[in-house]
């Protein structure tokens, strides 16, 4: 009985997409999302499928998106786990600010600096 591909998107896999995304919708590039895939040699429905986060991107699939934004892919994957890191620390700081007892124990002395 063969075994079947796993398909599971992690969080990494998932912030390098959204990432990918954000290149793509960068101001002023123009492109679609047809566009962006046709020049990363992807089809369309293939883009997609992991845009959606149905299937996560591959190794190859990060070089050419890499490529084609003119970096490399060191960059990319830095770049994509920095952005995860800014939505979290923004994440954790919106539910602080959401709650009083919260933000008054954020704002208590000396707690600023253990978090």
């Amino acid at each position: 009985m063969g075994t079947r591909a796993n398909t599971d998107v992690t969080d990494g896999a998932r912030s390098v997409m959204e990432y990918c995304k954000a290149l793509m919708a960068r101001p002023g590039s123009g492109m679609t999302a047809t566009d962006f895939a046709a020049k990363c040699g992807f089809s369309r429905n293939y883009w997609f499928v992991r845009a959606r986060f149905d299937a996560p991107l591959t190794v190859s699939d990060c070089e050419r998106i890499a490529k084609t934004c003119g970096m490399t892919l060191r960059q990319l994957f830095a770049n994509a786990l920095a952005a995860q890191e800014e939505k979290r620390t923004a994440e954790t700081l919106n539910k602080l600010q959401r709650g009083d007892v919260a933000l008054a124990a954020y704002r208590a002395a000396g707690k600023q600096e253990a978090i």
